[in-house]
């Protein structure tokens, strides 16, 4: 790749390939130069698709406005899957957008990142993210997040069993400005936009107008919250059977919503 993966000169990313050898230096720097169609992943790996970035990256991708399109990812037995499989602490997402995507993992699955523990910023996806799993924790953009998340547009269908958001399945990290469309399905703890809010986990300023249906714990913004959620508003529809709330489904003792 052109680049020597510094933070000053990040290897540059032009297609498909070039985007899967990020694999091959998981600390370095990159960044898009162009958009991708990677509608060809559907056929990677014998149909399993794009082989998502890991064990756990720590560096960088800067998406500079430019857009993924057509990305296939078809893992349902597989855990931590996502374009990136674990960000970790260092790691740094910024300007990317997935447009037309299909990820499909067992747990720990996002449009984006499976788990999240770095940053991602002014992050947008469209498409269906799926999780297999008992306990799928499944998100528009991200599986289980205990990093940061902000500015982030979410228009995808979302589908798992529990822990099922339309951005977040679990989440215990931060989350600034996010917009959420498209529908989530599950079964136990199914929120619009956090499955499950908890351990100090925050969303602040959100929109979710997309429609929610689960069984039990089942809310238009959160199916269960032990945690904060300041300023957010949400329209659609909102159907299961116990524990069902137009903001969240079930509000623990440590609960707080403001505005």
């Amino acid at each position: 790749l052109s680049g020597d993966g510094t933070e000053s000169d990040p290897y540059e990313i032009s297609n498909v390939s070039e985007l899967q050898a990020m694999e091959d230096d998981l600390d370095a720097n990159y960044e898009l130069v162009s958009d991708i169609d990677a509608s060809q992943t559907a056929q990677f790996n014998n149909g399993s698709g794009f082989d998502p970035v890991g064990p756990c990256f720590n560096g960088s991708l800067d998406g500079d406005s430019h857009t993924i399109t057509g990305l296939t990812i078809d893992r349902p037995d597989e855990t931590d899957v996502g374009v990136f499989r674990v960000a970790g602490n260092g790691a740094t997402l910024a300007d990317l957008t997935l447009a037309n995507t299909t990820v499909t993992g067992n747990a720990d699955v996002g449009g984006i990142v499976g788990r999240n523990q770095g940053t991602i910023t002014h992050a947008s996806v469209s498409g269906s993210v799926t999780g297999t799993g008992e306990f799928s924790t499944v998100g528009g953009l991200v599986g289980f997040n205990v990093g940061n998340v902000t500015n982030a547009r979410i228009s995808s269908n979302v589908t798992g069993d529990e822990y099922v958001g339309g951005l977040v399945g679990d989440n215990r990290g931060s989350i600034q400005t996010a917009t959420v469309s498209g529908s989530v399905n599950g079964t136990r703890r199914v929120g619009g936009l956090i499955g499950y809010n908890d351990y100090g986990g925050t969303a602040q300023n959100t929109t979710i107008a997309g429609n929610v249906t689960g069984t039990e714990t089942v809310g238009g913004v959160i199916g269960f919250n032990d945690a904060i959620i300041i300023e957010t508003a949400a329209s659609g529809s909102v159907t299961g059977s116990d524990d069902v709330g137009g903001v969240i489904g079930f509000n623990s003792d440590g609960g707080r919503i403001q505005n």
